[in-house]
């Protein structure tokens, strides 16, 4: 997970809030006219999130792609907003869950990119990660089905609560180590140390390894432009992982005594 920067929303999202509003004020003038005894919160629409058409949501995911340079919030895998099979489509989600709070459901910091979030393993079996892993909102107590590290608006930084192994030390290379209990609990919920995402952080470090080897004395070179192209977004954006690949460079620029 990596700190995502929101730009503009688009603008039918404020039409959606203002189409919203006019349909709840005319269902409670129309309760307080007929005399209806029933509470006031019933001319609530019972899902905001149904008034957004599927224009909007594609100028969302737009937006989405923008800001986030192309990659899931969670997980850091490419988005594909623009996918013919649903089960590519990158998705829209709700960091706090639409029942959790009606008043974010159209809220623009609340939205982010997710990847589909599942893939089949070896097995045959199912594996659900980032999104699609997220338990069902419960008010509790406890509440279940929340998280803790808002990738816009956490006051620490994401990277450095979900640290990717990025040696042959410790843990398994790829996999992330979280820093707090907080963290810890959203790791689980998200399910970010699934084998196919640990393998795809591995992965892309064991790639930058054969190329350093196969660069020689021009490895600290290499270094230095890859680390640029992990942390500055191109037209597509950034490589999928970048975090992990910024990480890496970051750490093994460190040994050349050259500031990343």
């Amino acid at each position: 997970m990596r700190r995502v920067r929101k730009g503009e929303e688009p603008p039918c999202l404020d039409n959606v809030r203002w189409e919203v509003v006019r349909i709840e004020h005319e269902s409670r003038a129309l309760l307080q006219e007929e005399g209806d005894p029933a509470p006031l919160e019933n001319s609530v629409l019972d899902d905001r999130w149904a008034e957004v058409k599927d224009n909007c949501k594609s100028a969302l995911r737009k937006a989405l792609v923008r800001d986030q340079d192309g990659l899931c919030a969670y997980c850091g895998g490419r988005l594909k907003p623009d996918a013919l099979d649903p089960n590519q489509l990158m998705k829209i989600e709700h960091f706090v869950p639409r029942a959790a709070d009606r008043d974010l459901i159209l809220d623009w910091s609340n939205l982010l990119g997710c990847c589909p979030g599942r893939y089949r393993d070896l097995d045959g079996q199912i594996v659900e990660h980032c999104d699609s892993k997220r338990t069902d909102y419960e008010p509790g107590p406890p509440p279940r089905g929340l998280l803790h590290t808002h990738p816009v608006n956490s006051p620490v930084s994401p990277d450095q609560l979900f640290t990717v192994n990025v040696t042959a030390k410790g843990a398994a290379l790829g996999s992330i180590i979280p820093a707090t209990p907080e963290a810890s609990a959203d790791l689980k919920e998200l399910n970010l140390n699934a084998p196919r995402l640990v393998e795809n952080r591995a992965e892309a470090i064991r790639r930058l390894r054969v190329q350093l080897r196969n660069a020689g004395p021009r490895a600290r070179q290499l270094l230095q432009r890859t680390h640029t192209t992990a942390t500055t977004p191109g037209p597509e954006g950034l490589p999928p992982y970048a975090h992990v690949i910024a990480a890496y460079t970051a750490r093994k620029l460190q040994q050349y005594n050259v500031r990343a």
